[in-house]
């Protein structure tokens, strides 16, 4: 029995251990955990969770990570909010644990709309006492010239301040 259970462990070969210490979606982490941990630390801090749903190879996810990481970012944004991010995808692979998550902030959000999800980064504000959601489009969030891509950084304030409104 001893040596049956040692060549079914050896023949599974080494655990391939997941590294996504360099990227800014964490891929390896359960995204489900992730964001139950975001709520309960957005509930302990009295604060509103922010998150952007996205993935490592959108330039939207990340300049919209970036810019809601960035403590230049609106000072009153870091005292009403809390910012977390979840990973829908490695590589171009769906996460089940980022798809769940999607589902979970859809049924939680009253206004729903599909178009608002038609595609990522998917912004979500969270008031994690009533556990109520609003889904948010980002494209008119966007400010895109000749020089520069991404989101407008009075445009989101604006957008984030609206939602904490309707899920107060």
């Amino acid at each position: 029995m001893k040596l049956f259970l040692a060549l079914l462990f050896l023949s599974a070969g080494p655990a391939l251990a997941c590294d996504d210490s360099s990227k800014i979606y964490k891929v390896c982490a359960n995204q489900e955990e992730a964001f139950n941990a975001q709520v309960g630390a957005a509930k302990e801090q009295n604060k509103m969770l922010v998150l952007v749903l996205g993935a490592e190879w959108c330039p939207w996810c990340v300049s919209l990570n970036g810019m809601l990481k960035d403590p230049a970012f609106g000072g009153e944004f870091a005292k009403k909010f809390l910012f977390g991010d979840i990973a829908m995808y490695d590589g171009k692979v769906k996460l089940e644990s980022g798809q769940a998550v999607l589902h979970k902030v859809q049924e939680l959000a009253k206004d729903h709309d599909k178009k608002k999800v038609d595609g990522i980064p998917i912004l979500v504000l969270v008031n994690p006492r009533n556990i109520k959601a609003v889904i948010m489009g980002t494209e008119p969030l966007e400010q895109n010239t000749a020089t520069h891509k991404g989101h407008n950084p009075k445009r989101v304030l604006a957008a984030l301040e609206k939602a904490a409104v309707a899920v107060q």
